[in-house]
């Protein structure tokens, strides 16, 4: 099956998808803005250019909220060593989804044990 859903009419398999798009909405222009300021406030556009290897311009564009930057670029910074759980912590704030309060849940019990381990 292709296409769009007819409004209204959301299969219930994509029903908690819904629920993690209410605040990072990509028609909302200034949801990556935002996550840029939240991860390196004032020098976004400097550090976005070291993790993506794209120009200053462009850079400064995506920081500013001018333009949206590619989903590539989103993976990028997810699977980046230093930063990726902070982004992918970001994209799913206030996520009900069942699956992803699980895995945040398994995430600090595992991070309990290991500080208790030591």
């Amino acid at each position: 099956m292709h296409g769009t859903f007819p409004p209204g009419e959301i299969p219930a398999s994509f029903a908690s998808a819904t629920d993690c798009r209410q605040r990072q909405d990509s028609a909302e222009p200034l949801w990556f803005a935002l996550l840029c300021r939240d991860l390196w406030g004032a020098n976004a556009p400097k550090e976005l250019q070291f993790k993506t290897g794209r120009s200053d311009r462009t850079c400064r564009a995506w920081a500013a909220g001018d333009s949206p930057p590619p989903v590539n670029i989103l993976l990028m910074l997810q699977r980046d060593p230093d930063i990726g759980e902070r982004v992918q912590q970001y994209v799913m704030r206030d996520c009900a989804a069942p699956w992803w309060r699980e895995q945040e849940r398994d995430r600090r019990v595992g991070r309990a044990a290991l500080g208790a381990a030591t």
